[in-house]
């Protein structure tokens, strides 16, 4: 059987155990998160991968991320590094969020709706990607304390879940500062401009400042007042008599 077979079958048996789990669970994945899911299984050999399947519906609560049944597979993270990094990144993106993530009149969560400040930083792709797939950033802006440890859990998952070509060796590469201004032409998409123009507020008309007049205009506005007067008591005096 040629390679390609070989493996598209094993993707489609991989994603059939994603389905009966998440419906062992009372859950529907989309397609799209099943075949990312699926990709990020496949290295595992098929026997360990039955063995995963099973534990999770017996064992498991809720459903099983990439992280956890790679983990009942056998084939976790043996010395802690990604549950650390995962958890620095959690961290981090809890005080972005709290600095950064603000939303517009329209309800359109993210750093380039705020008004302030006037730079942010970038946070990695790796991060950016987990949100992506949790949510985006309304879910984290407005997370309560009853869906606090779910939402960490999926965001855990789906990072651990992210294909790396190497390990990130410190925290400090989760960050990459880039000034605002910088950004705009990439970050802000074109909505938020339009949002901006229409937001401002109207130009003010200045009226002009009266000048004094001079005798000659002094001299013909008492005329044209006296004029007026003279044909009014003309017309109030028609009527009365």
């Amino acid at each position: 059987m040629p390679i390609a077979q070989q493996r598209s079958e094993r993707l489609g048996w991989i994603i059939e155990q994603l389905t009966l789990a998440a419906l062992a669970k009372g859950q529907v994945f989309s397609v799209e998160r099943l075949r990312i899911n699926a990709e990020d299984l496949i290295d595992i050999p098929k026997e360990s991968l039955e063995i995963a399947f099973g534990k999770a519906r017996r064992e498991l609560d809720f459903i099983p991320g990439v992280a956890e049944l790679r983990r009942l597979a056998g084939v976790g993270d043996a010395d802690g590094t990604i549950d650390a990094e995962a958890r620095a990144a959690w961290e981090m993106l809890e005080v972005f969020v709290k600095r950064y993530v603000d939303c517009d009149v329209f309800g359109n969560y993210g750093p380039e709706y705020g008004w302030y400040p006037k730079t942010y930083p970038l946070l990695s792709e790796r991060i950016m990607a987990t949100i992506r797939r949790t949510g985006g950033w309304s879910t984290y802006k407005l997370l309560t304390d009853q869906n606090f440890p779910f939402q960490q859990k999926r965001f855990f998952d789906e990072y651990k879940a992210f294909a790396l070509t190497q390990p990130i060796a410190d925290t400090g590469r989760l960050l990459v500062m880039e000034p605002r201004k910088e950004l705009d032409a990439v970050s802000v998409p074109a909505p938020h401009t339009k949002l901006i123009e229409k937001c401002a507020p109207p130009p003010v008309a200045i009226k002009p400042v009266p000048r004094e007049m001079t005798a000659e205009q002094e001299r013909d506005r008492r005329e044209m007042l006296r004029q007026q007067t003279e044909i009014l008591k003309a017309r109030y005096g028609k009527e009365k008599t």
